[in-house]
């Protein structure tokens, strides 16, 4: 059945995403949208973090997608922190990993592979999940925003299916499930957007980044930024977002 978002008539589940359903109702997204900033893409207005997650909560917090080496067929993760300090730069929350990683033609660091582009490790997605639902009320179900070009084949084509999010510059699907579905999408990708029912946080890993960016509660980022499993920095709704 070809129709578009606005004409077609679909049951509330026409599909799934791995174990999260995909929704024909994207009214759950409209306080996300509503408090996003709007993307200035040019010298004066550049990106900033709240242009990414939505405005109005108590703290922002940036997670580091760790670098790796491969020695012998084996990745090992490598912090932002290790390399800033191998370099002698400062790592603040508005770094650029070009920033903190000058390589240069140094034999020890040029084994050093680049973050994840735009996805979470499952890992690290697995423990920000096990991490969130602490401060989460009751309840295990979220609602996750799926980028609709990732091309997978389970995917709507564009302008075909449900309606989507209209996030700037990126569409999305909107899906609902529970918090820990969001690890069964399909090739491990993390979702792009997603919050639990109750709104006490918003989590954002873009298709175009090596950060994730959480927006929570005071104690919540004080909390995720003592973590030692993760790489976590305490950001401002008007820090930067770094290119590459």
């Amino acid at each position: 059945m070809h129709c578009s978002a606005r004409s077609c008539s679909l049951p509330l589940v026409i599909s799934h995403l791995g174990d999260l359903r995909i929704v024909t109702d994207v009214s759950p997204a409209e306080w996300v949208v509503g408090r996003l900033a709007p993307w200035n893409l040019d010298a004066d207005h550049p990106l900033r973090v709240r242009s990414m997650v939505p405005s109005g909560f108590e703290a922002y917090a940036r997670l580091l997608h760790p670098a790796h080496t491969v020695h012998d067929g084996t990745r090992s993760p490598v912090r932002w922190s290790e390399l800033a300090l191998r370099h002698g730069t400062e790592l603040r929350a508005d770094s650029s990993f070009s920033s903190i990683n000058d390589d240069g033609p140094s034999e020890s660091t040029s084994l050093i592979r680049e973050p994840a582009d735009g996805d979470m490790d499952t890992n690290e997605l697995a423990e920000l999940i096990s991490f969130l639902r602490q401060w989460t009320g009751p309840g295990d179900r979220g609602w996750f925003c799926v980028w609709e070009g990732y091309g997978w084949l389970e995917l709507p084509q564009q302008f075909e299916g449900p309606p989507r999010v209209q996030l700037e510059h990126r569409a999305c699907l909107l899906c609902s499930g529970r918090l820990e579905d969001a690890l069964t999408l399909p090739l491990g990708q993390a979702p792009m957007l997603w919050w639990p029912q109750d709104r006490s946080w918003c989590v954002r890993t873009d298709i175009d980044g090596y950060s994730t960016y959480v927006a929570a509660s005071n104690e919540c980022i004080t909390a995720l930024i003592s973590l030692a499993s993760l790489e976590v920095l305490l950001a401002d709704p008007d820090d930067l977002v770094p290119q590459q």
